[in-house]
């Protein structure tokens, strides 16, 4: 769990607001850390959810919706496998806990609460994943600029620096994935967490996964199946959506690619999604999802983009 946060939420009708600032580029622009993002421009209209500092939200905070007081759960590891998701929908969703979006790294699937009931949501996660004796909910602290001020050296945590080019220690590009994104109503959690039980008892593998809820309870989940992960005789995915949620929508998009990588404090600096997006759509690169959870930045990009993606953010990018 982490400590307090606020949660700025946007939306972009890009039909009409072809010219507009997203709050992504507004938060660099202002140099504030963004601790989590998940990004929909598949959607219309395009939706933006960051978490960032209490009280570090734009000053001109226009489109910028602040929904107030907000934390992180974060479960892991994931192993890349659907029962993590399952466990999300199924414990949320049962307890009728609120949420607000969700998007995974390499190693974590982070969920954004209300911050006063995100002890009841890590409690309820904890008790749906039936983690062992020892591992329940542990509370992490953010205040590392105050602990900062109070040292003479600040400690490792602080890393709020700018580099002309940004270190990685790596760009992976992930081919061939088949991306499915299912609207969902908030009484049909439980069922969507069922349904993901199934893909999980197949042996699927995903490579990412985002979510976001609407307050009227409608939502829309992004889920990035792995292939090379998922045994060729596997039951498509529609064989366990469709039944579970006849009431939903489920589309599928064939052989997409993501762009992965991840770097030192990115998850204590400004701008590195921002720079990241920037390099991608100078480029001409559609950009469809994007999420930076803990120091990871995941992008889906259309077929046949991942290869020019990492040209382009090669840019501004250092590879080992």
């Amino acid at each position: 769990m982490s400590g307090r946060f606020a949660r700025l939420y946007q939306e972009v009708d890009a039909s009409v607001n072809q010219e507009s600032v997203y709050l992504h580029q507004k938060l660099a622009a202002d140099r504030i850390n963004i601790v989590f993002l998940s990004l929909d421009f598949l959607r219309n209209p395009r939706q933006i959810t960051c978490m960032v500092a209490p009280g570090a939200a734009p000053a001109t905070a226009g489109q910028h919706h602040d929904q107030g007081a907000a934390g992180l759960v974060s479960l892991f590891p994931h192993r890349f496998d659907p029962a993590a998701m399952a466990v999300v929908f199924a414990a949320l969703g049962q307890r009728q806990i609120p949420w607000y979006a969700m998007a995974s790294s390499g190693s974590m699937l982070t969920v954004v609460t209300d911050f006063a009931v995100q002890q009841q949501a890590a409690d309820a996660l904890a008790e749906y994943a039936q983690l062992p004796p020892g591992h329940g909910p542990l509370r992490v602290q953010q205040d590392y600029d105050d602990i900062a001020r109070r040292l003479k050296s600040a400690p490792e945590t602080v890393a709020q620096y700018v580099e002309a080019r940004i270190r990685t220690y790596g760009i992976a590009v992930k081919t061939g994935l088949k991306l499915c994104r299912i609207d969902f109503h908030s009484h049909e959690q439980v069922l969507l967490g069922r349904a993901l039980e199934g893909l999980a008892a197949d042996n699927a593998g995903f490579a990412y996964i985002c979510a976001n809820r609407a307050a009227d309870g409608r939502g829309h989940l992004a889920v990035a199946l792995d292939p090379g992960q998922t045994p060729s005789d596997a039951p498509d995915i529609a064989a366990h959506l469709a039944p579970a949620l006849c009431s939903s929508r489920l589309e599928i998009r064939e052989n997409v690619e993501m762009l992965c990588f991840h770097g030192p404090h990115f998850g204590d600096r400004y701008g590195i999604a921002d720079k990241a997006l920037g390099c991608l759509i100078n480029a001409g690169i559609p950009v469809w999802l994007a999420g930076c959870v803990g120091a990871t930045v995941s992008i889906i990009v259309p077929p046949g983009m991942g290869e020019s993606g990492v040209e382009a953010l090669s840019t501004s990018f250092d590879r080992p």
